[in-house]
């Protein structure tokens, strides 16, 4: 009786390359250390983000975005999985591929958020900082004296014009959105 010994070709190599690349690397997207507002604080665009996202006015966008979208990442990155086994894509290509495609669709969420609206409070330093006017917790306290003394459809006239639309006063959040892959160096499979 004969015996068959396997013998792995350069397919199993390409596979197995892959398979480590892969399994060593990963995408991230969001906003990263160097994404700051351009203001005196040199507030991090993250820090805004999470506070929209967690914060007691809740304005989420991040895990919205990831329910919608979870079936056709996962379809995307099977598609992408079939190339890079076949060796017509390198993992780090795909994980730019997949990089472009979540942020674009955090981007698509965060300029579809309408809801809850803007406070009165924060319309009126949106028009101080318009003006060039400091924001201070001292202002927001006399923009709240402010409507008790005027009554709220006197200043919502003094603030028409204003953005009303959340997480895009400046649409920084919106511009700096941006992804990080990172590879791990892999061992190299050789063919013998």
């Amino acid at each position: 009786m004969a015996t068959m010994k396997r013998v792995p070709g350069p397919a199993r190599t390409v596979l197995d390359k892959a398979l480590k690349d892969l399994d060593a690397a990963n995408v991230r997207v969001g906003w990263f250390a160097s994404s700051k507002y351009p203001d005196k604080n040199q507030t991090p665009v993250a820090y805004v983000a999470a506070i929209n996202e967690y914060g007691p006015h809740k304005r989420p966008f991040m895990q919205p975005t990831a329910d919608k979208y979870e079936k056709e990442w996962a379809d995307l990155m099977l598609v992408l999985s079939k190339r890079i086994i076949t060796g017509k894509m390198t993992v780090e290509d795909a994980l730019v591929a997949m990089g472009l495609r979540v942020g674009s669709d955090i981007q698509k969420t965060i300029s579809t958020i309408t809801e809850p609206p803007l406070s009165l409070i924060t319309l009126m330093a949106r028009k101080a900082r318009y003006e060039g006017k400091p924001v201070t917790g001292k202002t927001i306290g006399e923009f709240a004296a402010e409507i008790k003394a005027k009554g709220e459809a006197a200043v919502r006239a003094e603030v028409a014009g204003i953005s009303t639309k959340p997480l895009n006063e400046t649409g920084y959040m919106l511009a700096t959105t941006s992804f990080s892959v990172n590879m791990k160096p892999s061992e190299t499979v050789e063919t013998k």
